[in-house]
């Protein structure tokens, strides 16, 4: 098992310079492939089976599909040695279990880790803004905003 903290070490992805994250880029580190698809029954998965490899749905937005790859490296890191195969669908979030969101918290951390985030913070004395962060590390809007609130609390 393998933390997003050490993902980002191995494939000297941890400093600001190497913003934004590349999800894909960090598949290949390991390699593990990445293939988008269409008109798939799910949003994205992984198969492990012989060789890793990772399907997107080509429908994502742009930021979205970031985050399923990232979710998908999440289950390789956390579960790929218990498990072969794994599908996830969106629309499907209000249906967590433990899976589901450690390997969504893994993506949140590998995208967005709290060191990279805190360090625009500080070095704009606070001045940043979520849209600005957002547009920084390649998310969402909504993303960054959640993001800030895991790292800050209600406090800013």
């Amino acid at each position: 098992m393998i933390s997003a903290y050490d993902v980002l070490h191995k494939t000297n992805s941890y400093c600001t310079s190497a913003l934004p994250i590349d999800p894909i880029k960090i598949a290949h580190h390991f390699n593990i492939q990445v293939l988008s698809c269409s008109k798939a029954q799910w949003d994205c998965a992984v198969d492990l089976h012989d060789k890793p490899v990772i399907y997107v749905s080509n429908e994502l937005s742009h930021t979205r599909m970031r985050f399923a790859i990232a979710m998908m490296l999440g289950y390789y890191f956390l579960y790929g040695e218990k498990r072969n195969a794994f599908r996830y669908r969106f629309e499907n979030e209000s249906k967590f279990d433990v899976l589901k969101i450690s390997i969504t918290l893994f993506a949140v951390q590998l995208l967005a880790d709290e060191y990279l985030v805190r360090a625009y913070y500080y070095a704009t004395h606070g001045q940043v803004t979520p849209e600005y962060l957002a547009n920084k590390f390649d998310v969402s809007l909504d993303f960054m905003k959640a993001r800030i609130k895991m790292i800050y609390g209600n406090n800013i």
